[in-house]
């Protein structure tokens, strides 16, 4: 079955991670879960990739795991990276749950609180390379307040790519995204 399977899967649902031979890597196979793993893509593109998954063990206890946001490869939104994993489900680089939240805006396959952060997004010009997300602290003359709602305005010159800068609707307060090409994002 092998990269046959990867490359096959027309819906991330119906094939799951199965453990590898000694000399075969893990590999995703029609309905043979292993119920304590998930099976994590490089780089996350949920089976999409040249890569094939590999077998990760599934968190056992999330309690205690703050409220982040993501998206899931099956299109749902989990309250943390933990509770995916223990659902047995990788994250979503690219996002794509197209869920609304209140004072939270997608951002890859992470949403940011739009009352603190914004999405920097990074373009990838390489083909099997995704574009990279991050959730930044909104400067402080972003922050919304005393009855006023920011526009891209309130970027300071020195946040890179404001001149790329969008508002994004939540079910709550826009948010924003600053969108970076040709730049590559700060470590």
């Amino acid at each position: 079955m092998g990269m046959a399977a990867v490359e096959g899967c027309p819906r991330y649902g119906r094939f799951r991670c199965a453990r590898g031979a000694p000399d075969r890597p893990p590999r995703l196979e029609p309905d043979r879960r292993q119920p304590d793993q998930y099976c994590a893509f490089e780089p996350e593109l949920c089976g999409k990739g040249r890569k094939l998954g590999s077998c990760r063990e599934r968190p056992l206890d999330c309690l205690g795991a703050a409220l982040s946001p993501v998206c899931g490869c099956d299109g749902k939104v989990y309250d943390s990276a933990c509770a995916a994993y223990g659902m047995g489900i990788d994250l979503a680089v690219m996002g794509g749950c197209g869920t609304r939240m209140p004072s939270f805006m997608p951002c890859g396959k992470q949403f940011c609180d739009v009352r603190k952060d914004y999405c920097a997004i990074y373009l990838s010009d390489v083909f099997e390379l995704p574009t990279d997300y991050f959730c930044r602290p909104l400067p402080a003359s972003c922050l919304p307040g005393d009855g006023r709602i920011p526009s891209c305005d309130c970027f300071p010159p020195e946040i890179a790519c404001r001149s790329f800068c969008g508002v994004a609707a939540t079910d709550g307060l826009p948010g924003f995204h600053l969108t970076c090409q040709g730049v590559h994002p700060p470590r």
